[in-house]
């Protein structure tokens, strides 16, 4: 974190898409992990106890998860994991939320255009996007959540012959126009993640009859217990 000095007045977050390594940074460092439906209240409990959030490695989901908790865009900066010292000291210095400069290429795919092409044909649809999009395009949308408050969204405030626009992986949206085919669930703009494409129930089946003939992951020990640490500090915010 060079110049970043964690502690008291500084709590690192990262999503649980992350390594282990990761986790276990934020687990030894006071931090916790989060999904991005739990994401603002990981920020309520991280802002109970410290100054300042270092948010890793989604910035957009932090960005997002950050104005929705009310923090002012000036006191929101970049950490540039290429940089000397992730940029400037001069525009993280006093900021109260540190985003790490990474995103999730499927979202990124979405655009205010598409919004706006989606309100220029469509008038009456519901335009609904997941929290990894930009900022610009969340403020352009009707409602933004995770997956699961996507399907809730889809299954309980909307009904039979409502358009809805998705802006998130494809094979979720393709899911849910199979369950509610009464109404037209669509995407936004068409967006693959190859890397869930590949997890199939024929992949799954072969990896748990197969587990003991698979070459084992050693994870050290310090790196198990502080990732498990950061585990259960998320899953204290629970209840």
């Amino acid at each position: 974190m060079g110049a970043l000095k964690s502690g008291p007045a500084l709590t690192p977050i990262t999503y649980m898409n992350s390594t282990a390594d990761i986790k276990a940074f934020c687990g030894e460092r006071e931090g916790t992990i989060c999904t991005s439906s739990n994401a603002l209240k990981s920020f309520e409990w991280a802002f109970s106890k410290s100054k300042r959030i270092f948010f890793l490695p989604d910035e957009h989901l932090g960005r997002n998860t950050a104005l929705k908790f009310g923090i002012d865009p000036s006191e929101i900066a970049i950490w540039d994991p290429e940089q000397p010292e992730g940029g400037s000291p001069e525009e993280y210095e006093d900021a109260r939320v540190i985003l790490w400069r990474g995103y999730c290429p499927v979202h990124m795919k979405f655009t205010v255009r598409d919004i706006e092409h989606v309100r220029r044909f469509y008038p009456k649809a519901k335009v609904l996007v997941h929290p990894e999009c930009t900022s610009d395009v969340v403020a352009h949308s009707d409602f933004v959540g995770s997956t699961e408050a996507i399907r809730q969204y889809v299954a309980k405030s909307t009904q039979a012959g409502d358009q809805i626009f998705i802006g998130t992986e494809i094979n979720l949206i393709q899911n849910l126009a199979a369950q509610y085919p009464d109404r037209m669930v669509t995407k936004l703009h068409r967006s693959l993640c190859l890397t869930m494409y590949q997890i199939t129930m024929g992949r799954l089946l072969y990896t748990l009859e197969n587990l003991e003939t698979f070459e084992q992951v050693e994870i050290p020990e310090s790196v198990q217990h502080y990732a498990k640490v950061a585990l259960d500090r998320m899953l204290s915010l629970q209840g």
